[in-house]
């Protein structure tokens, strides 16, 4: 017993030798960034790499996700962005909200004033500064929505960035690093097309990605903190372009076999699907559910779009659907069952939080209703589950137009909710139709049989980045 205890200590002590230090920022800002970041980090330390994530506690609902193994420094949070992220007339908003980009605008501008005053708390914590610098990492690695990140990895004197999209690529991206972005056939990151357009939507396409691309650049000044960074340090310290563009690659949450083709560059590396877990079988009491009825449709928007926070006319359209529908039963993730909504409805299951991994691969479940949100999406592609896309917000548009273009789904417009007689129709038409549940088994299965897979590309280009640096 001495001996094995004494060969898992110098084995583990090696991995620690061998193993790279690497910091990742990580704030607590959608779940499906967090997520994406957190799997990240549970990945490479498995691969036995010394990693501490630097956090903030910004979005009060989201349940802690740093169970995952590695270390954690939370900074304190700007509390502009905690009353934004925290704010219900935000998540009303988003349910509000047009399609079109000027009713999107303003929730990203807003957005992005939050950010910028994140950033700033960011530059002015000593505290934090001065215990990174006495850890001398080989690596950072922060979301390019963070752009005044890679600026502050400069201050702190860490030179091999690695830079992480937990979406697709935002149109701006492209630009940065030289690539053309073909409009014709590649929609916007905000346009709900896909990647056969009419020549009107090929029209509304430019106007989208030209607003959007202004919206995020990397040459604007606000975004990137270039005028705190130079009243700082001198104008010569930093150039958020040429910072990010020298960044060793950058992990892209999206899949060859799920997206749309669109030119990228070898740093580029599309690693989606890294944060899905195993599935479970699901517990005695969804067992029991699913084996009501010969149907059961799962209704989830996510943890950002709250159904709770649905006007009443459209939650009236969904009950109004559940009950025109009553040998399917439907499993609706609604956060305040206790309002009474839904009561007497026999076919309506209401739940707080629901197992969404686990229901999506249970072959009883027949259909997926979701809001698109790029965790929802890559769960889903990843199962067996048919899927009803109604995007709410920002890239949602595009996600839910990939379950339509590899034809395991359907998109409808989240105003399509008030409408009863429409969305009955729209579920019907999936449930009939076999082809939906052909090609979700089919995407599916081309997902988890990777050649290559996202766990190894992962590792891999971190690794090879700690060790060559900026490329």
């Amino acid at each position: 017993m001495l001996v094995q205890s004494l060969l898992i200590s110098l084995y583990l002590f090696f991995s620690l030798i061998n193993g790279y230090k690497i910091l990742i920022y990580n704030p607590k800002i959608g779940h499906s960034h967090v997520n994406f970041m957190s799997q990240m980090t549970r990945l490479l330390v498995d691969a036995g790499h010394d990693v501490l994530v630097v956090s903030s506690n910004i979005d009060k609902s989201l349940k802690d996700p740093f169970h995952l193994p590695g270390k954690i420094y939370y900074s304190k949070p700007h509390i502009k962005l905690v009353e934004l992220v925290n704010n219900k007339d935000h998540v009303e908003n988003m349910w509000k909200s047009t399609r079109n980009i000027l009713g999107q605008m303003t929730v990203v501008n807003v957005y992005k004033e939050a950010l910028r005053h994140q950033g700033i708390a960011m530059i002015e914590d000593k505290d934090l500064e001065n215990f990174i610098l006495s850890q001398h990492f080989d690596l950072a690695i922060a979301e390019l929505k963070y752009p005044f990140m890679f600026g502050i990895f400069k201050r702190w004197n860490i030179v091999a960035t690695v830079a992480t999209c937990s979406s697709a690529l935002y149109d701006s991206f492209y630009t940065m690093f030289g690539i053309p972005y073909p409009i014709s056939y590649v929609p916007s990151i905000i346009s709900g097309y896909n990647d056969k357009m009419t020549y009107k939507e090929r029209l509304m396409n430019l106007i989208n990605h030209v607003v959007i691309t202004n919206l995020f650049s990397f040459e604007e000044k606000y975004a990137t903190l270039k005028d705190v960074f130079d009243e700082k340090y001198g104008e010569e310290f930093y150039d958020a372009f040429k910072i990010i563009t020298n960044c060793s690659f950058i992990l892209i949450n999206s899949n060859p076999f799920l997206d749309i083709p669109t030119p990228k560059s070898p740093k580029m590396i599309e690693i989606s699907g890294i944060g899905i877990p195993e599935p479970n079988p699901v517990d005695e009491y969804y067992n029991e559910i699913l084996n009501r009825r010969n149907k059961t449709v799962l209704i989830s928007f996510g943890t950002a779009a709250k159904s709770t926070y649905m006007d009443q006319d459209m939650k009236n359209g969904i009950l109004k659907t559940i009950k025109s529908l009553p040998e399917i039963t439907f499993i609706w993730k609604y956060e305040t069952p206790e309002d009474g909504i839904g009561k007497g409805v026999d076919n309506l299951v209401l739940s707080k939080w629901v197992p969404q991994n686990d229901l999506l691969n249970d072959k009883r479940l027949s259909l997926f209703v979701t809001h698109a949100g790029m965790g929802s999406t890559t769960e889903a592609a990843f199962s067996n589950a048919p899927v009803l896309a109604v995007p709410v917000f920002g890239d949602q548009m595009r996600n839910a137009k990939l379950f339509e273009r590899l034809e395991i789904g359907l998109t409808i417009d989240k105003e399509v909710l008030r409408n009863s007689i429409v969305f009955r129709e729209k579920i019907l038409e999936i449930l009939n139709n076999d082809k939906y549940r052909t090609n979700s088994i089919r995407t599916a299965e081309m997902l988890k049989n990777r050649p290559i897979s996202s766990e190894q590309l992962l590792v891999k280009h971190v690794e090879f980045a700690c060790r060559f640096g900026q490329l």
